[in-house]
């Protein structure tokens, strides 16, 4: 049987140890394993759309839900929207249908995804990243050069990314199986690397999913 990253969550501790990064949270991450690194969002754009590298899930957010609840609850949606999970919640959305993995889906402009709620811009969709595609981070330097920006009307900046097959057989980038392979492992793994046990804040975390809604981690050593 063929798995997607998809059935990653279905894992037990799935993501307790590295959870998933933001795109603010990658770049950052970047700017600080690497000296003049800077991998901002229109840069992390233009790789995702060079296929150089794709963000690991993209994590559809429900605006009409959000706002329908808001109403019954006399908040505001901003409550709901601005909430981006990073761990083991992710499977509620993907049970949901609200977590796609952009390697099956046709690359759209980021900008698509923004929607304005009580007059703040908020992403209706967030892409996230793994700790382990930062494994990669030393080729993606030597790309940037090659980025080429154009100002557009409303002042913000596109940056595109063309590269010959010559350019980018010389470089070398983290394998995404590599990077499953090991967010599989990492649960019964890293603790013994790293001599400390991330644990999750499951009191926070169960009253968020309960608003907006065995395979063992060594057997998947055999994901192809």
């Amino acid at each position: 049987m063929s798995r997607t990253k998809l059935d990653l969550l279905d894992l037990p501790q799935i993501l307790t140890q590295r959870p998933m990064l933001t795109r603010d949270q990658f770049w950052r991450e970047c700017r600080r394993r690497v000296r003049g690194l800077s991998l901002a969002g229109y840069e992390l754009e233009a790789l995702h759309q060079a296929g150089v590298l794709r963000p690991f899930y993209r994590l559809r957010k429900d605006v009409r839900g959000a706002r329908a609840l808001a109403r019954q609850e006399g908040l505001s949606p901003l409550d709901y929207l601005l909430y981006t999970p990073s761990d083991g919640a992710l499977r509620d959305y993907r049970d949901e249908g609200n977590l796609i993995d952009p390697d099956q889906e046709r690359f759209g402009p980021w900008h698509s995804f923004r929607v304005d709620v009580e007059g703040i811009h908020v992403n209706k969709s967030e892409f996230l990243f793994s700790h382990y595609q930062l494994l990669g981070i030393h080729s993606l330097r030597q790309l940037l050069p090659q980025l080429r920006g154009k100002r557009l009307p409303d002042g913000s900046v596109r940056y595109r990314l063309r590269l010959d097959p010559w350019t980018l057989s010389g470089m070398r980038f983290v394998d995404e199986t590599l990077v499953v392979l090991l967010t599989a492992l990492e649960e019964y793994y890293l603790p013994q690397v790293l001599r400390r046990v991330r644990l999750p804040h499951v009191g926070e975390e169960a009253r968020r999913r309960s608003r907006m809604s065995s395979i063992r981690s060594r057997c998947w050593s055999g994901w192809a």
